[in-house]
């Protein structure tokens, strides 16, 4: 494994070594997340303030808006890999520390670009909350210490899940919050808003709240037996 052809090529399934902070912000996969996000941001914005439900906050609306993209990229591409890539099966399973799998270690490089890119954002909304800049913050902080750790990355066997699968839910829940913060949007289609806030409690529950203890279990113990 050699995670520097990982970050030098565009393709997710070339063969990662560990590697520097500088190598990862450089790479393919980080630079073009931020240049899709910041560019997508920066064009709904000026549609947004031109919008009569949008234009008193319109950052702020630009931003939920565009965070459905990556979001949904994070947990289709967490949930293969997780419920149904056979190859992640066979590279990880026998070392959930410190095994080495491409796929998984560019799906952390994308949460760190994916939450620096929501830390600079959302300091600069109309409204922002201190707990979310916390939140991306740390994100970010755990996404580079997978990829900047062990010889060929750390914990990679667990990214899938905590950067991937669980983010599903997270799809309705900005929904949820863009229609709620709008009201004209949740009057105009309560049976889609109503539908939309029961398939995040659903996933939510099932995902964060059923799944996620027990694989806080297995890491745990793997992190004891590991030392």
């Amino acid at each position: 494994c050699h995670p520097q052809e990982w970050l030098r090529s565009p393709s997710p399934h070339v063969a990662v070594m560990s590697v520097g902070i500088l190598e990862v912000i450089s790479s393919w996969t980080f630079v073009g997340w931020q240049l899709a996000l910041f560019l997508a941001w920066a064009a709904l914005v000026p549609v947004c303030k031109r919008s009569a439900i949008f234009k008193e906050t319109p950052r702020h609306a630009a931003h939920q808006i565009v965070v459905i993209a990556p979001l949904t990229y994070l947990g289709a591409t967490g949930a293969w890999l997780w419920f149904f890539d056979a190859d992640f099966e066979a590279a990880l399973t026998g070392d959930r520390l410190f095994g080495c799998y491409a796929p998984a270690f560019n799906i952390s490089v994308m949460m760190a670009s994916f939450q620096v890119w929501d830390l600079i954002t959302t300091a600069l909304l109309e409204v922002r909350k201190e707990a979310h800049l916390i939140h991306h913050a740390t994100t970010a902080f755990l996404a580079f210490l997978a990829v900047l750790n062990g010889p060929h990355g750390f914990l990679l066997y667990y990214c899938p899940f905590f950067f991937g699968v669980t983010e599903i839910s997270s799809v309705p829940l900005t929904i949820s919050d863009l229609f709620r913060t709008y009201k004209p949007l949740a009057e105009s289609r309560p049976i889609f808003y109503r539908t939309n806030r029961l398939a995040f409690a659903v996933i939510f529950l099932t995902f964060r709240c059923g799944y996620w203890p027990i694989l806080c279990l297995d890491f745990w113990q793997h992190m004891f037996a590991g030392n």
